[in-house]
């Protein structure tokens, strides 16, 4: 034995165990809050008081206000103040805020970085920078915004963290950074274009294979540029160009985090998004991949904005939408905490035809928030715009200062935090039975269909609708489900949670995720995959034979045909025990049943299978010839009612049992604490829920049910396995059972 060498291993092995240590204990020095965080951004220019004074004044009687809102937080932007005399930061108005923030007993969460310079540098200061300003040299126009990446300007970032910290590092106000709020970067510029060029070459390795990929006949890495057009043999030259985007934003955020912890170890960091990249209709600048960027935050968080979608529709956002949001967020959050870091308090400005907050509509945001395990909301902003793009828009007060019906909303919510807030925080959402399968480049290969003929109207919006579609039907008959990503990492311990995976307009499927489904399969869940799932690798290589991998064995089925057409189709079958007439939307493909493969619903007018049925050991598998969820999503309701009936098949039940005198209905999560089961029960409907809730004892039987909204205490009846409670909930309000 060679006593030097295993001396020698010894001494590394202790000092890599110290490492460990010492990284544990650095990790474990991050403060995260033991309260759901309500807030509000305190959107207070500096520069609109003329004088110190009225500063003062202002922020005096906004404090004051703020904490009789039951708010505990306020997240300031801009957080400090330049003296362009001097060119240095001048600290007295931001210093006087603080101290009265303190004053009135309320946290401190500062906006660190924005998509706009004036955050967080001066005008004056990144002009004098050479090649500082971002550059759209596709459209031919300049941006107001910085490179992050340029040197000089990380460098007064970093100048800037280490400014803040340094001076508020230790004031007892401080909870956390807002490090990057509504994180975007996309610039075409000499710090991007060779970032782009090593991410390929670490992605394909060597040039020989980028071509087989692209269709292209690069003879340098150099020659590579995000300028190229598309490609009409291969999209992947324009979806390695998003999914570089989103990558790049996450090293963006991964070197703000890293800056900031230089100088401040034991506050939490938050980044958020302009909402989730599967939900945005707007694939711009603005929409990034969350999960790339919530690897390096404390507290995940996206700003949520109903009117973004009424820019498309002319009509409100519906509040099955708010929790899809929520879930796709709580997603990308992982294993992370999430906040609403902005949530909309009214339309954008008073000068257009955006979406107006009522009472109900900040009230219902909150509660489906929280129903969905988020644990903090900062409501965008106190008191509204009087100048700018949004002049007369958002704010939850009157221009009065008084609070507005929709601040009244924010208050009596914050009143229940006010009490209950820690444990709501402390609390955790029961896992779901039923997961929906997602993948990225699925998402950007659903591009392809922009401006073709047939989609006019439609656009991109087909995997949307699908995806968004299958969630409304589970949504509908209150079936929890989770968002699982296909193009992460993902293990047969996650998958094996679920009773039921559904893959709804899933074009790319990867080896590796065949093989966990049909594992899943086979140890008994049911699999359902929606017309044009699993046609294609990650790569954009389509397969002659699908769904590929394998996977037409599993489903004992193939496409023969891909068919697609402006209409819907009558279909008919017997589907998990039930006779089903519904309506397919866009698509009839030519399914070919193979093996085992049962055809169990036909379209009615060529008798082709429409949806075929395939066991396998424990488990079945579903393979549609049309859009399930694309179909209830555009009101298809019986192509809903196929996709809850396979649901029920494999298993998968209601959180509660609705027994209601009318057509209400009830968004119902079940939350665990130590003290007892929370049951939150949302009517988002326009009438009185009168009726019974039907609950199941959980494995121990309930002794006594406390509603918190009210404080009263609620008679039950105790019915076989369950409880029965006997309750009325008012249009648009939520009722919380704590259940011991």
């Amino acid at each position: 034995m060679n006593y030097k060498s295993a001396k020698q291993k010894a001494s590394i092995l202790m000092l890599l165990v110290c490492l460990l240590l010492c990284y544990q204990n650095t990790m474990a020095q991050v403060q995260m809050p033991e309260t759901i965080v309500y807030g509000t951004v305190y959107n207070i220019f500096h520069d609109e008081y003329a004088t110190d004074k009225d500063f003062f004044k202002a922020v005096d009687q906004d404090m004051a206000n703020i904490n009789k809102a039951n708010f505990n937080l306020v997240m300031p932007f801009p957080f400090g103040q330049w003296d362009a005399k001097t060119k240095t930061q001048s600290w007295k108005r931001t210093d006087y805020l603080v101290d009265q923030l303190e004053e009135n007993q309320l946290n401190l969460m500062p906006i660190m970085l924005k998509s706009t310079h004036r955050a967080y540098l001066p005008t004056w200061k990144w002009v004098e920078m050479d090649d500082a300003i971002r550059e759209f040299p596709e459209v031919g126009r300049s941006s107001e915004e910085v490179k992050y990446m340029h040197p000089e300007v990380m460098h007064s970032i970093e100048d800037y963290f280490e400014s803040i910290a340094n001076r508020y590092g230790n004031r007892k106000s401080l909870v956390g950074y807002n490090l990057w709020n509504e994180a975007h970067y996309n610039s075409i510029d000499e710090i991007t274009i060779p970032k782009f060029r090593q991410w390929l070459q670490s992605k394909y390795g060597d040039l020989q294979t980028l071509n087989r990929v692209w269709a292209e006949d690069y003879g340098d890495w150099n020659q590579i540029t995000p300028l190229m057009s598309r490609n009409w043999e291969s999209s992947m030259a324009a979806i390695d160009w998003d999914l570089f985007r989103y990558a790049n934003n996450g090293d963006i955020a991964k070197w703000a985090r890293s800056t900031i912890r230089k100088y401040d170890k034991k506050h939490f960091v938050t980044i958020n998004t302009v909402g989730t990249v599967e939900n945005n209709t707007d694939y711009s600048q603005w929409t990034v991949d969350g999960r790339q960027i919530s690897l390096y935050t404390d507290i995940w968080g996206i700003s949520f904005y109903p009117d973004k979608y009424m820019n498309r529709t002319q009509e409100p956002m519906p509040y099955w939408k708010y929790s899809c949001m929520y879930d796709v967020t709580r997603a990308d959050a992982g294993d992370k905490p999430y906040f609403l870091v902005e949530a909309q308090t009214n339309q954008q400005n008073g000068m257009g035809l955006f979406q107006f907050m009522s009472y109900d509509d900040i009230h219902l945001m909150s509660w489906i928030a929280l129903a969905d395990n988020c644990k903090g909301i900062v409501f965008w902003k106190w008191d509204p715009f009087y100048r700018g793009q949004q002049a007369f828009g958002r704010g939850l007060t009157l221009a009065n200062g008084e609070l507005a019906p929709r601040g009244e909303a924010a208050k009596d919510v914050g009143a229940v935090l006010k009490e209950h807030g820690k444990m709501l925080y402390e609390a955790s959402l029961n896992q779901s039975e039923a997961g929906i399968l997602y993948d990225i480049v699925a998402l950007q290969k659903s591009q392809e269909a922009v401006g073709r003929p047939g989609s006019a109207g439609k656009m991109n919006y087909f995997m949307q609708e699908s995806f968004e579609g299958t969630y409304k039907a589970l949504f509908d008959a209150n079936i929890q489900v989770d968002i699982i990503r296909t193009d992460m990492p993902l293990s047969w311990e996650t998958l094996k949670k679920y009773k039921v995976l559904y893959a709804p307009y899933q074009l790319v499927i990867r080896k590796e995720v065949s093989e966990l489904l049909k594992r899943f399969v086979k140890e008994g869940g049911v699999l359902v995959a929606d017309a044009h799932s699993f046609v294609m690798d990650e790569f954009d290589f389509g397969f002659p034979i699908n769904p590929g991998y394998g996977l037409d064995t599993l489903f004992g089925g193939r496409r023969l045909d891909i068919y697609s057409a402006s209409t819907a189709f009558s279909i008919s079958g017997s589907i998990a025990g039930d006779q089903h007439e519904y309506e397919g939307l866009y698509y009839q493909e030519l399914l070919e049943p193979i093996a085992n493969g049962e055809v169990v619903a036909s379209f009615d007018d060529v008798q082709t299978p429409a949806l075929i049925k395939n066991r396998s050991n424990k488990g079945s598998a579903y393979l549609s010839a049309t859009s399930l969820g694309g179909s209830y999503y555009n009101g298809h309701d019986g192509a809903g009612k196929v996709l809850v009936s396979i649901a029920r098949e494999a298993g998968v039940k209601s959180v509660a049992t609705v027994n209601g005198q009318n057509k209400t209905h009830l968004m119902i999560r079940e939350h665990t604490h130590k003290e007892g089961r929370l049951l939150y029960v949302m009517n988002l409907s326009n009438e009185t829920f009168e009726g019974d809730l039907e609950i199941s004892n959980s494995g121990n039987r309930a002794k006594s049910i406390k509603e918190l909204i009210s404080g009263e205490e609620v008679v039950f009846k105790s019915k076989g396995d369950g409880i029965s409670i006997n309750t009325s909930i008012s249009p648009r309000r939520t009722t919380l059972f704590l259940i011991k």
